[in-house]
């Protein structure tokens, strides 16, 4: 009866050796794939293509915040519309609202501006 335990305790030690030996294999496989096929360096243009392809509202919110006296203050009340894309530059423009230095409520017209060639995000805003 103890042979019977013996062998059962065995063959789980047997098998928990053999899985991770397949674990170990699998980790060392897929590391040396990703050596073996890692992707090629980005030229400064495709990296410039890609940044302008994937700007976004929230670049142009965020870089206007940052120039508001109080940015907890600020909301959106229209969506953003782009007015000019030439496929180095284009133009975001939005209304919003924010407080001013006096703790009024200004709205807003908000302009943003993208430029590929130097990777550059501008925003401008007037009052309405």
């Amino acid at each position: 009866m103890t042979n019977t335990t013996e062998t059962k305790s065995t063959d789980f030690k047997n098998g928990c050796i053999g899985c991770l030996t397949i674990l170990v294999i699998l980790v060392l496989g897929i590391g040396a794939c990703s050596v073996l096929f890692s992707p090629k360096e980005k030229t400064a243009k495709e990296k410039a293509d890609e940044w302008y392809k994937e700007i976004s509202d929230n670049t142009c919110e965020r870089v206007l915040k940052e120039n508001l006296r109080d940015p907890d203050s600020y909301r959106r009340n229209s969506d953003f519309v782009v007015s000019d894309d030439t496929g180095n530059q284009k133009k975001l423009s939005w209304e919003f609202r924010a407080k001013n230095g006096f703790g009024g409520y200004n709205a807003g017209i908000a302009v943003c501006n993208v430029r590929k060639d130097n990777s550059s995000v501008s925003v401008s805003f007037e009052n309405q």
